[in-house]
């Protein structure tokens, strides 16, 4: 009987509430040399709530809100770029090796983020990525059983100095999509982050700031 009580009063709460609250993460990300900037919420319920949906111009996504991601998803909302600096991308080395070309980089983050992530057009991914002498595990066969349009390859733990990589890449110029992604929003959008009710939490990296730059090797 005890059992069947418990059971039915969990049958009895909301489906959202502080208790049993849902996930919802906000990102700010803005792409520097366009001059553009969308917030995406993405909402568990694929319900906004009401006190979020108010603090931007949030619509339902047409479109992915970073180039690797594979699908759109939840909301999205253009707004005004803050300016945020760009990563850092200095070319120490380049060098043919018969048909292919090794580069030697370094990329960094100006303002200080945590994470760095560098991502290509499938069809351009590099034979071999090493980030600090490591030889990083290609994705480029998950990417393309799960449909992505881009490989992508992260370092999670930017040193302040950043972080050397080297590439192996085919002849023909390739475009990279370098960015680095930081905990929380901008201070210009925490009033959005306080919007969200009790009744949902952030998850998976939670609140997050990307800033991204396209860079032709």
């Amino acid at each position: 009987l005890l059992l069947a009580g418990c059971a039915a009063a969990v049958a009895l709460l909301p489906p959202d509430s502080a208790d049993r609250p849902q996930g919802l993460s906000l990102t700010y990300v803005e792409e520097s040399q366009r001059g553009t900037a969308r917030l995406g919420a993405t909402p568990e319920s694929e319900r906004l709530p009401v006190a979020v949906a108010a603090a931007a111009p949030f619509e339902a996504a047409a479109e992915p809100l970073v180039p690797w991601a594979r699908r759109p998803r939840g909301f999205t909302a253009s707004v005004a770029p803050l300016g945020l600096p760009a990563p850092g991308l200095e070319l120490l080395e380049e060098a043919r090796v018969g048909a292919a070309r090794r580069l030697r980089l370094r990329v960094s983050s100006p303002r200080g983020a945590q994470a760095l992530i560098l991502s290509f057009p499938v069809s351009q991914a590099p034979s071999t990525v090493r980030m600090n002498g490591r030889q990083v595990e290609l994705s480029l066969g998950q990417a393309r059983r799960r449909g992505g349009s881009h490989v992508t390859y992260s370092c999670l733990t930017v040193p302040p100095e950043g972080l050397e990589v080297e590439l192996e890449l085919g002849s023909a110029p390739v475009e990279l999509i370098l960015a680095d992604r930081s905990l929380g929003l901008p201070a210009e959008w925490q009033a959005l982050a306080a919007a969200r009710p009790p009744d949902a939490v952030p998850i998976h990296e939670g609140d997050t700031t990307i800033v991204l730059r396209r860079v032709r090797l």
